[in-house]
């Protein structure tokens, strides 16, 4: 393959003129205290599929991962046996990481090499391509369902791989919000304290685990410095599938560190969609939802059965997330952040804890609105949303916009049963912003009724919970 294409700021990048997108390969090589991943990948402008061909201009792509592992006496058996599924699981980080380049060019054909990649495992990646752009594709006005020829060589399924000695406990993954917060303490209630695991650790997700007080593991993820020239150049942007990512991540340093469960907490309103385009439902939180829970953890089983990766919350509302939050979390009312401005890769643009005006701290204000004190809320966000924040934002939530943010907000139902809670409640009282979304809402029928409210705080099943963590969520009632 040619030298790498010199994105200059004059250069115009135009996506449909790179249509071939190639995995190249990826290696795992033990470091000191650790394993470091490498993933490549290329997309070229011409040329055929044949391997021989060296095409007019290819750019290439590299990420690392950075693995911590803790020091263990398994026998050398027991880590061939984990590095094997390591192995495998990397296949899958592999794949699911290089969206982040693919997404440059939306290619319409896919290349993967050096590997055999199964047909349930391809299916698997197809899903999350398919449906983990979907934000992706709305945004750039793209078919709402990308559908990429693959060309990979042949593989046979292979076996799962039992005999890992797991025995560490749960690893559960903080990304610095409420929901994280409420497995932890679950889970500590529970007798089965955790180990803390974060993928790209910014300062609040460090201030929540501080406050935790319980061991904790950072990987590191190093996307390609690239990706910023070509953006400026014109290559496409938007939305990946990243609860994927860091979910593959993180199953490889749980192996590496001898934990054979996965905790995850993403609750069961991720699987409502935001907006219908060209009749598919596109789902901003579609990597967290029930449909990809279930893919995922067919291809996990595949791997090996000594492993579980799973959600607790999926029972659980955001509205009864946020009351549990209320009940059992305290040590991190005042480190605890879920605005995505807090963990922009930009440090110039990066939030300290609350932005104040995202959807995302107007959904998580309303949501704690119902089981915190007004002085409460306002000691958190040092602001009182409700009047200094877009009521447009508001109306967005409560469904009387064209559609829901994108963001990992609540459903509209759940947005309008807090909504009505927030505005029974005497520190709330004809408060003219709750009073005039509350009007707006029963002008076109949508105030919640008593039934709306129970069923927003009541537990949905969880099939993927495996048996000895089921009681977990309901003991903590």
């Amino acid at each position: 393959m040619n030298q790498n294409v010199n994105l200059l700021p004059d250069h115009r990048f135009v996506p449909s003129e790179w249509p071939y997108f190639h995995y190249v390969d990826r290696s795992l090589v033990e470091r000191e205290g650790g394993f470091e991943a490498t993933l490549r990948y290329a997309i070229s402008r011409s040329g055929s599929l044949d391997s021989a061909t060296t095409y007019s201009a290819t750019t290439y792509f590299v990420e690392r991962f950075v693995f911590p592992v803790a020091p263990s006496n398994v026998t050398n058996e027991t880590k061939s046996r984990r590095l094997e599924v390591v192995d495998r699981l990397l296949d899958h980080l592999w794949l699911v990481a290089g969206l982040s380049y693919y997404k440059t060019s939306a290619a319409t054909t896919i290349r993967i090499e050096g590997v055999a990649v199964g047909d349930r495992d391809l299916e698997l990646h197809r899903l999350l391509l398919m449906r983990g752009l979907g934000e992706f594709c709305f945004v750039n006005q793209l078919s709402p369902e990308l559908r990429p020829e693959y060309v990979v060589s042949g593989a046979t399924e292979r076996p799962p791989i039992v005999g890992l000695q797991l025995a560490a406990g749960p690893m559960c993954p903080v990304g610095g919000g409420k929901d994280s917060c409420v497995s932890i303490e679950a889970l500590r209630a529970a007798a089965l304290s955790p180990t803390l695991v974060t993928v790209r650790r910014f300062p609040i997700i460090q201030h929540v685990i501080n406050d935790a007080e319980l061991p904790d593991v950072a990987v590191e993820r190093h996307l390609d410095s690239n990706i910023g020239a070509m953006n400026a150049a014109g290559a496409l942007n938007g939305h990946v599938p990243a609860t994927a990512i860091v979910s593959f991540a993180v199953m490889i340093a749980a192996v590496l560190n001898g934990h054979d469960a996965v905790v995850m907490s993403n609750e069961r309103s991720a699987s409502e969609g935001n907006v219908e385009y060209r009749g598919v439902s596109i789902n901003h939180q579609w990597a967290k939802s029930d449909e990809a829970e279930a893919a995922i953890v067919s291809a996990l089983a595949r791997i090996t059965p000594e492993v579980r990766w799973f959600s607790l919350l999926r029972p659980l509302s955001e509205l009864e997330i946020a009351r549990r939050f209320a009940a059992t979390c305290e040590r991190y009312f005042g480190s605890f952040s879920s605005c995505n401005r807090t963990q922009y890769i930009d440090a110039a643009r990066r939030s300290t804890r609350w932005c104040g005006e995202c959807p995302k701290c107007q959904f998580v204000y309303l949501a704690l609105s119902t089981s915190l004190s007004r002085e409460q809320v306002e000691t958190i966000w040092e602001a009182e949303l409700f009047s200094t924040s877009p009521i447009d934002g508001f109306r967005a939530l409560l469904g009387l916009a064209e559609w829901k943010p994108f963001e990992c907000v609540g459903e509209h139902l759940e947005c309008r049963v807090a909504l009505a809670l927030v505005s029974a409640r005497a520190d709330w009282t004809d408060h003219p912003v709750l009073a005039a979304l509350a009007e707006e809402v029963r002008s076109v029928g949508g105030w919640p009724t008593q039934d709306d409210v129970a069923a927003c705080f009541s537990l949905a099943d969880a099939p993927f919970v495996p048996n000895d963590y089921a009681g977990v969520i309901h003991a903590a009632t």
